[in-house]
């Protein structure tokens, strides 16, 4: 448990406020150890840097694949996915897709979540995505499913469903886009955010 000049202040992340991580910096203070990161997983690219432009295009192409290592959860957990897809143009629309796979590829990948972006001036469009992990299986609600019905707070009529999911292989998060015809529109992912608890 942290403590200040010796003085056991139990489980707790803050000093009126002050998170532990920077009570270090305060002049006379001494932290025995700040509280462990709440992730078992975390990957952030604000704005990403690894997607590419994607234009003049009607193929099914990968923005961002993300390596969750093996043995990253012991048991189970949940995931978090936020994905922020921009566009320039009003020529194309698009399907934006997240897929698992356990290699880096679309090939043998499987299907998580699909968003048909179906108005030619949607120039941005942020989805979140929850996946439960358990019995070696991945839970999601409706693939197709427009995103904003899934957030905190709704409720869905569609079923749990699930796909086999190894946690000590590697498993990649992949998230892709198809534009419905080829034009000079760029679409590209502007924030990935992938968070893991358990």
């Amino acid at each position: 448990m942290p403590s200040v000049n010796g003085i056991d202040f139990g489980n707790i992340s803050s000093i009126k406020g002050v998170p532990w991580s920077l009570v270090s910096n305060i002049v006379g203070v001494s932290v025995s150890h700040a509280p462990t990161s709440p992730y078992k997983f975390y990957y952030s690219s604000l704005p990403s840097t690894t997607s590419p432009n994607v234009t003049n295009t009607t193929s099914n192409t990968i923005l961002n694949s993300v390596l969750i290592p093996s043995n990253t959860f012991d048991v189970g957990g949940v995931l978090e996915c936020l994905i922020r897809i921009r566009k320039s143009g009003t020529a194309s629309v698009y399907t934006w897709r997240i897929y698992t796979n356990i290699r880096n590829s679309l090939t043998g990948a499987s299907l998580l979540a699909e968003n048909v972006v179906s108005t030619g001036n949607v120039f941005y469009n942020e989805t979140i995505r929850y996946f439960s992990l358990s019995r070696g299986s991945l839970n999601y609600l409706g693939v197709y499913q427009n995103q904003t019905d899934l957030g905190v707070g709704a409720s869905t009529t569609s079923l749990l469903s699930s796909i086999p999911f190894n946690l000590s292989v590697d498993n990649y998060i992949i998230s892709a886009i198809q534009p419905s015809s080829s034009s000079a529109d760029i679409i590209y992912e502007d924030i990935t955010l992938i968070r893991g608890y358990e």
